[in-house]
């Protein structure tokens, strides 16, 4: 029979081990995740998204249009890769195994997936001109629905 101290000490160590195979498989997930982020340059990529989107929505506002630098530098700040790789990371880590993360970077170490790389800013840039036009052209029904709304008193 064993002693109730041994099976304490075997709980304990199972314990123990089991802690660090999870804290091993998370270091491994973050190192997938980080090689995939490396992979698509998101580092690279993200402020370069931010600045067409930037410019979509300062070509639709001239009070936009006159504080340009201003809301540039804003973005940089917070949008600098020290202060966002670990929630990005964390993003992916939460949508995405160890090994789902690990093809998805050898996707975009192809020809085509690092052509999709640096397009995404283009992308994303030109994506943004397509809701702002699209926003700016149904802009005068929202006005309506709003005034209507507020002339009826509901708020």
């Amino acid at each position: 029979m064993r002693s109730p101290l041994r099976n304490a000490l075997a709980c304990v160590l199972l314990v123990t081990l089991s802690a660090t195979f999870v804290w091993a498989d998370e270091a491994s997930h973050r190192a997938a995740a980080d090689d995939l982020l490396a992979a698509m340059k998101v580092k690279e990529n993200q402020i370069a998204t931010a600045k067409q989107m930037l410019d979509a929505m300062v070509a639709q506002s001239p009070v936009l249009q006159a504080q340009k630098d201003i809301l540039e530098e804003f973005l940089k700040e917070c949008l600098a890769w020290d202060a966002v790789k670990d929630d990005f990371a964390k993003m992916y880590m939460e949508e995405f195994t160890e090994s789902e993360l690990e093809e998805l970077a050898a996707f975009y170490r192809t020809p085509v997936g690092k052509k999709l790389a640096d397009k995404t800013p283009v992308l994303a840039g030109k994506g943004a001109k397509i809701a702002s036009a699209r926003v700016q052209k149904k802009m005068p029904e929202l006005q309506q629905k709003i005034r209507e709304r507020l002339s009826a008193g509901r708020m």
